[in-house]
């Protein structure tokens, strides 16, 4: 027979949590699954009013409870989950990595076992991308947040943004080609979109041609926007990314001093943009300008800077 103190602890927990008499009835692994999604609610209502605190004093209680009977169970780890983005949340980065940790070793299994577990992880791996410009902690949190991404999904739809923000960390610190590097995993599979969403590879291969005139590479940065222009026409995207793309071209040409060449893409480019919806209508500018760039170089005596 079980104790009276542990009767009135469980009927008073019970009580707190809100459990109807009619759910006393059900077995006690139904019962068990409604108290769950109760501390799983008000965990969220705390977490909405303010009190972070107290959202993760239920989480940890419903660790504790749930893992002495089920400590397989995969809604431990999606309150591990919480607690680290709470802790994030709250700047407490240290007090994050053990949850982290614990989720990383185990089964990636458990993902497939409760969808809602894919949600929180990709919740938390989303909280450390907010820290990637933290003098600290900037690239470590880069490194948890793709290797939660890969542990949900090695496919993860979202990989190509984490690449996107190895990138710009590399880059800012000075290391271009272990951004290209990263840009290029980026651009693998944005390749592979359909017309509509081809915008994204052809942002990212930008970024690469900027890194590649950054290393005063002309050649390659050219060299780049004709595979990414080949992307484009045999997948038919819009009109004005291949407008982009031919500028793109035509200006790293006018770089190697091709001011013939660079003309022609230019010109391919403005037929392109004839259509450019308005929120990229800046990119008809910026043609505007390299033409009379282009224009000056090509005209200027030798001996003097173009435009002087």
């Amino acid at each position: 027979m079980m104790p009276l103190v542990n009767r009135r602890f469980g009927l008073l927990l019970v009580l707190a949590l809100g459990i109807s008499s009619q759910q006393l009835m059900l077995p006690k692994a139904a019962l068990a699954e409604d108290m769950t999604k109760t501390i799983f609610k008000q965990a969220d209502s705390a977490e909405i009013h303010g009190d972070n605190a107290g959202s993760i004093k239920l989480y940890l209680h419903l660790i504790d409870t749930i893992g002495k009977s089920d400590p397989t169970s995969p809604r431990i780890l999606r309150a591990r989950a919480r607690i680290a983005r709470l802790h994030l949340l709250e700047h407490e980065y240290d007090k994050a990595t053990p949850y982290v940790k614990s989720i990383l070793i185990a089964p990636q299994s458990r993902v497939s076992e409760d969808p809602e577990l894919m949600v929180d992880i990709d919740d938390l791996s989303d909280a450390y991308l907010r820290y990637q410009k933290d003098p600290v902690n900037g690239y470590n949190s880069l490194v948890r947040s793709y290797k939660l991404r890969c542990f949900i999904n090695p496919k993860h739809p979202h990989l190509p943004e984490t690449y996107q923000s190895f990138a710009r960390y590399e880059q800012a610190h000075g290391n271009f080609d272990k951004a290209i590097e990263w840009l290029q995993k980026a651009v693998a599979i944005e390749s592979t979109y359909p017309p509509q969403k081809l915008e994204r590879y052809v942002h990212d291969m930008t970024m690469i041609y900027a890194i590649y005139q950054q290393k005063g590479d002309n050649k390659a940065a050219e060299s780049v926007m004709r595979d990414c222009l080949a992307v484009c026409v045999k997948s038919k995207c819009a009109d004005y990314l291949k407008g982009q793309t031919y500028l793109n071209i035509g200006y790293a040409l006018m770089k190697q001093k091709q001011y013939e060449k660079a003309d022609e893409n230019f010109k391919l480019a403005g037929e392109n943009l004839k259509s450019c919806p308005p929120q990229y209508s800046y990119i008809c500018s910026v043609l505007e300008a390299r033409v009379r760039e282009n224009n000056a170089w090509r005209t200027k005596p030798a001996g003097k800077k173009a435009g002087t």
